[in-house]
């Protein structure tokens, strides 16, 4: 077995393992590579077709609130969201006072992220430091300056970044923001492809309900991974991003299929997906589970409206609202506390 870490340090190292492999030095040999950059490793191995054999990419994300809670010894008897769907409104305040003491975790959760280093400190520190900081800032930084060749236009998305997380955005609009900075909307999508191919922001597509299929086209809405990288936005561009917004971001990390991040990255084609009208109706995410598909609204408000969800039981009939503590069920539409619902998603 071979094992090469930080292989991303070395200049066109794909190049060289090709060789090995031509040569037929790895016939017999299992290699893992490891590396800081998360860009350089997507794109270096895609340039490897055929050298790979049974291997794969192996793609390890900052953890979800579900699995934060099985690292301290948590386990909680997970459903999937058709199970949900099915839960009384009993049986959702019955399971809300079983695990309510999971509340307390979430938010500590919240603050701290899915990063395990970030994590380790919380847990004993009760915060992370300005160094641990630096180091997430550093590589997210220094990939922009090695690979996008500009820190300087990363920082300004950033700069831009607090606006529009969550909100609905088309490619040209954000380019007529940005003004003289970066003029050109091509080069405004390379950025955030960049950005979605360094797992740092996620690119989030409108789905069509009547033919599930995606609609480049159309708005898209964009999130930082993880609250990590939302601290360094915001340090960055000197403006906070609001709760609910961090909210929608720790949904859709959970919502995430492993398998397609491993192909696309955080450039979401796969899903999970977004739906609006042109009423203005909107529903955060759609998730796609075997072709039915299913509506998830954050909702991280003191009270909840009908009118919050009647985009979604008219246009599909069925959903789940993410609140910050309301508890209830309308007709099949399903109104659970965020802590909660993650906390039993499989």
């Amino acid at each position: 077995m071979v094992i090469i870490d930080e292989i991303t340090q070395v200049s066109n190292w794909q190049t060289a393992v090709k060789y090995l492999a031509d040569l037929g030095l790895l016939d017999n040999a299992v290699v893992l590579l490891t590396g800081s950059s998360a860009y350089d490793l997507k794109i270096s191995t895609e340039r490897l077709p055929g050298r790979k054999g049974a291997g794969k990419d192996l793609v390890f994300l900052p953890i979800t609130f579900s699995e934060y809670l099985e690292t301290l010894g948590i386990h909680l008897e997970k459903l999937d969201l058709t199970s949900i769907l099915s839960l009384s409104e009993d049986e959702l305040k019955i399971t809300a006072v079983k695990y309510s003491f999971v509340e307390s975790y979430f938010y500590k959760y919240a603050r701290s992220g899915g990063f395990p280093k970030v994590i380790d400190e919380f847990e004993s520190e009760g915060k992370y430091s300005d160094m641990t900081k630096a180091i997430y800032r550093d590589f997210v930084l220094g990939d922009a300056e090695k690979y996008a060749k500009s820190r300087e236009r990363v920082i300004e998305i950033f700069e831009k970044l607090p606006d529009i997380v969550g909100q609905r955005f088309s490619w040209q609009s954000l380019s007529n923001d940005l003004g003289p900075i970066i003029r050109s909307v091509n080069t405004i999508v390379e950025y955030f492809e960049f950005l979605a191919y360094s797992f740092i922001v996620s690119i989030v597509y409108f789905i069509d309900p009547s033919t599930k299929e995606i609609k480049r086209n159309k708005q898209k809405k964009v999130y930082p991974l993880d609250p990590m990288i939302c601290s360094i936005i915001s340090d960055v561009s000197r403006k906070e991003i609001a709760m609910p917004q961090v909210m929608e971001l720790i949904m859709l990390r959970q919502l995430m299929v492993p398998q397609d991040v491993e192909q696309t990255a955080l450039n979401l084609v796969n899903g999970p997906y977004f739906w609006y009208s042109e009423k203005g109706n909107e529903i955060d995410f759609i998730v796609n589970k075997e072709g039915v598909l299913i509506p998830i609204e954050v909702k991280y408000q003191n009270k909840i409206n009908k009118s919050d969800y009647t985009g979604m039981k008219r246009v599909f009939g069925k959903g789940i609202v993410a609140t910050k503590d309301t508890i209830g069920k309308d007709d099949n539409i399903i109104l659970m506390p965020i802590w909660l619902l993650l906390a039993l998603m499989k």
